[in-house]
């Protein structure tokens, strides 16, 4: 479904209302996609030593907060925040310290 990718995709989400596909891949890259079509709308480098995974954040996670915004991460431990505002990612940041991975935790973002 899904072309054009130079390198190889390592980690793809749906927004929870099902509007945007996001992709990111070996060459330090976010796709984002209408999830309807597959249309590509933007593509933005990330700064991540090998990017391993993407997750939409809950519109729900806490009032008013933005409804299209996820996070990426690596292999370093560093989280990426990015906003999806008229079909287009921004990068927001870095959101923490290196972290280590531990079992059954999960890490509450605002």
């Amino acid at each position: 479904v899904i072309g054009d990718h130079p390198n190889t995709v390592e980690d793809f989400d749906w927004s929870e209302d099902g509007r945007f596909l996001a992709a990111i891949n070996y060459d330090k890259e976010l796709w984002l996609y209408d999830a309807k079509s597959y249309d590509l709308l933007h593509r933005v480098s990330i700064d991540i030593d090998y990017p391993h995974g993407l997750l939409w954040l809950s519109p729900r996670r806490a009032a008013g907060a933005w409804p299209y915004e996820l996070i990426t991460f690596g292999r370093s431990g560093m989280v990426d925040r990015f906003r999806v505002h008229d079909e287009r990612a921004y990068h927001l940041g870095v959101m923490n310290e290196p972290v280590e991975p531990v079992a059954g935790h999960h890490v509450t973002v605002r």
